[in-house]
């Protein structure tokens, strides 16, 4: 009894209308014409879609959206970064997450598809699946709505409308960018905290927010990381913006953003894009613990100059354009100074061949496009600061080489690890995640470990 008042009040405070969303442009708009388009009045299950290109404002649009309905429904739920996940294969542990996490029944098991619709026929709920990229993952999340409880939505967040209409969605509303004076407030309310430009900038505002393409995350970014900067260095900006010709204009605004951070928060930024995205701010504050770094002030930071979202649980969010913009500007520095490697064959030379790679913290190594992969001996015993370590495989490749690992190791992930165990000499004292998924593990060390605080 205690637990359900437990959920029921859970429930009644996430449903509590936040204002976080009030000062956002032309968001009443966007969601005017998304409440039309449900038509919230009729009972018939119905599913919808959000169109749009990347950093238009989707995702923002749809969480207001959910923000302001979910307390109508009896059950509901926000799915995010569909995009990548798996496929067909996966359908069945797909619905098994949506319903454990709708039902507030964890570690439900499905024995058939239709088991989704049994639980959830008598139900009005509102599903948002956010930034779905194929076919199967709509059907794996949402089939056939029209089994779903009386009144209940369905609504699907795509880049692709071509995506959504072969899935059979017919009602679309398509984001589209903002005009010109809708972009300059979105501009002036990160620059400025004014909805116009202060006096003296309101022809550098204007270029700005033209060489931002009027895309609201570069605005955002861009106005962020000028405010309270003087005229000489709003100039420098703009100069910069329209001289990187070679660059798009997204990948311009965001490297103006990043470039403009202290270099500590630089590091933190790099970190966040590569390993930490989606991960709550105390665990990232373990991980990174011992680094020389203020974690808590640079997250701080990084939020206020926009280039993360912080929930108010604590969980970190990194737009896809920036998680790129992160891992392009590692790759612009030289190899040697890397702290951070994340291109597969760089890493390949690097673990064939002994290099010194004593600057390395962490690496990230998706194997999926590399026929063979080859590591000497001591490749990893010898990068003393190695810290974080994520190698992620489609298959196990048959490899049994044990390889011995360096001694501060924090994050071990290791898809498909061949060996039935982990080295012999393996110290697990600094390790705070491990991640072993698909391997063929059996036993993780001999003898009793001391481990800090490993989940």
């Amino acid at each position: 009894m205690i637990e359900k008042i437990a959920i029921d009040v859970s429930k009644k405070l996430n449903a509590t209308p936040s204002r976080d969303f009030d000062e956002m442009v032309g968001l009443d708009s966007h969601l005017g014409n998304m409440k039309y388009l449900l038509n919230l009045e009729n009972d018939e299950p119905m599913i919808a879609g959000i169109s749009g290109p990347p950093g238009i404002g989707k995702t923002t649009i749809a969480r207001a959206l959910y923000n302001q309905l979910s307390c109508d429904f009896s059950l509901s739920y926000f799915m995010e970064n569909v995009n990548g996940s798996s496929r067909s294969s996966l359908k069945i542990r797909f619905q098994e997450h949506l319903l454990s996490r709708i039902l507030n029944q964890s570690g439900m098991k499905i024995c058939h598809l239709d088991v989704r619709y049994e639980r959830l026929r008598n139900q009005k709920v509102l599903i948002i699946l956010d930034d779905v990229d194929h076919l199967d993952q709509l059907d794996a999340l949402a089939g056939d709505v029209s089994r779903l409880g009386p009144g209940s939505r369905v609504i699907v967040i795509s880049e692709s409308q071509e995506l959504l209409h072969q899935n059979g969605i017919n009602y679309i509303y398509h984001v589209r960018f903002p005009s010109n004076e809708e972009a300059l407030e979105i501009f002036c309310r990160y620059a400025f905290r004014e909805s116009s430009p202060t006096n003296g900038f309101g022809k550098l505002s204007r270029r700005i927010t033209e060489l931002c393409g009027n895309l609201s995350l570069c605005l955002s970014v861009v106005g962020s990381s000028l405010r309270g900067k003087k005229k000489d260095e709003w100039e420098n900006v703009m100069r910069r913006l329209e001289s990187s010709v070679d660059d798009g204009y997204i990948q311009r605004a965001l490297r103006v953003g990043y470039e403009s951070l202290p270099d500590k928060d630089q590091i933190l930024f790099l970190h966040i894009a590569v390993f930490f995205n989606k991960k709550d701010d105390d665990h990232v504050n373990t991980m990174l613990g011992g680094c020389n770094l203020d974690v808590r002030l640079g997250l701080r930071n990084l939020v206020n100059r926009s280039l993360i979202g912080l929930s108010t649980n604590g969980v970190i969010t990194m737009h896809k354009l920036l998680e790129q913009a992160g891992r392009e500007a590692i790759q612009r520095q030289e190899l040697r100074t890397r702290h951070i490697l994340i291109n597969a064959h760089e890493i390949c030379l690097i673990l064939q061949s002994d290099t010194d790679a004593k600057a390395v913290a962490g690496i990230s190594f998706d194997t999926s496009e590399i026929n063979k992969v080859v590591v000497s001996k001591r490749a990893f015993q010898s990068m003393r600061n190695l810290r974080f370590l994520s190698v992620y495989k489609r298959r196990n490749d048959g490899n049994e080489r044990v390889y011995e690992f360096p001694p501060r190791l924090r994050l071990l992930h290791w898809e498909a690890y061949p060996r039935k165990r982990l080295p012999h000499r393996f110290c697990p004292e600094y390790l705070v995640e491990l991640d072993m998924r698909d391997s063929q593990l059996e036993k993780l060390w001999e003898e009793t470990q001391f481990v800090h605080s490993a989940t």
